[in-house]
């Protein structure tokens, strides 16, 4: 959803992203990537510059779980 919106306010690149937002570069790379839990401060810069209401920037896609072979 964050990138959607990014590209609607012509923001395309990861560095224009995080300037919009007020965030670093590397943390904007790890939240989009999923690699890191957003800190309460970064959800509300995204809701903020991108005017995405936090349920929708709190919405987890379900992971299929892995199996461990025996």
């Amino acid at each position: 959803m964050v990138r959607q919106k990014a590209e609607e306010a012509g923001d395309v690149t990861l560095d224009a992203i995080a300037q919009r937002a007020g965030l670093d570069e590397s943390t904007m790379s790890r939240l989009l990537a999923g690699r890191t839990t957003p800190q309460t401060a970064s959800l509300v810069a995204l809701k903020t510059a991108y005017e995405i209401s936090l349920d929708v920037l709190l919405i987890v896609e379900p992971v299929e779980p892995q199996r461990v072979p025996a």
